[in-house]
């Protein structure tokens, strides 16, 4: 009778450290063009979760309980965090591990996000609208708030995310057509959105102040340089508000 024969093989997941499996997890995420946000954003959380457990902690030694007790750090530490925040953080760390499950790195186990009541966001006032769309007098105020009211106006007028907005070149707004060129998108996919025309008239009136080439980005400081992403972030924080 003949015996079949099995290749040896060498289980290197078991020996892992979270550093290892994570420095995985980003390359492959990279690989696969994911976001440079979603990116940092995961590694925010991470940073968040080995300030309570050290990197160089075997992958196998993470279970359920690892979790819960990652919460109730948070709340120790963050006394002040709300359960939204909380899942925020929680929600990187499950598809995070799930990965690491899936690769046999731990375990399987469940990771539940916590009850969390929606708060109703506060909004702007009629008043406070009227002021923040109203247009600046430009020979009274700087390039700079006045590019911030033309962006203001351009993400209401596109629903655009600051993201895609800050990587939008003067030679994408088509004037001709009447058409935005989005080559920056959350899914990675490039659109074609219509060009309002009375948005258009705003931006055609900005690029006499902002000139620049077709390569150069639409929105800049006022050096003329590329926006930081500080600035845009200010912006996605102050619409999420309308």
């Amino acid at each position: 009778m003949s015996r079949i024969k099995r290749k040896i093989f060498f289980n290197e997941n078991t020996e892992i450290t979270l550093r290892e499996a994570y420095e995985k997890f980003i390359q492959q995420k990279k690989v696969l063009n994911v976001s440079p946000d979603t990116i940092d954003y995961y590694n925010d959380c991470w940073r968040y979760f080995t300030d309570f457990i050290d990197q160089d902690t075997l992958c196998n030694q993470i279970d359920e309980d690892s979790i819960m007790d990652y919460l109730v750090h948070l709340r120790e530490t963050k006394p002040n965090i709300s359960d939204i925040t909380v899942n925020t953080y929680l929600r990187a760390i499950r598809a995070i591990f799930y990965n690491f499950m899936k690769k046999g790195f731990v375990e399987e186990f469940k990771i539940q996000m916590i009850r969390a009541e929606k708060k109703i966001k506060e909004t702007y006032t009629d008043e406070e609208l009227v002021r923040l769309l109203e247009k600046p007098d430009i020979k009274k105020v700087g390039f700079a708030e006045y590019r911030n009211w033309v962006i203001i106006t351009y993400l209401l007028g596109t629903g655009n995310r600051s993201r895609t907005m800050c990587n939008v070149k003067i030679g994408d707004i088509d004037f001709v057509n009447h058409e935005i060129k989005l080559k920056t998108t959350k899914n990675n996919k490039q659109y074609i959105i219509p060009l309002a025309t009375s948005l258009e008239k705003i931006l055609l009136e900005y690029l006499q102040y902002r000139n620049g080439s077709d390569d150069d980005y639409l929105f800049c400081n006022q050096y003329g340089e590329r926006m930081s992403r500080d600035t845009h972030y200010n912006f996605n924080a102050k619409l999420k508000k309308l």
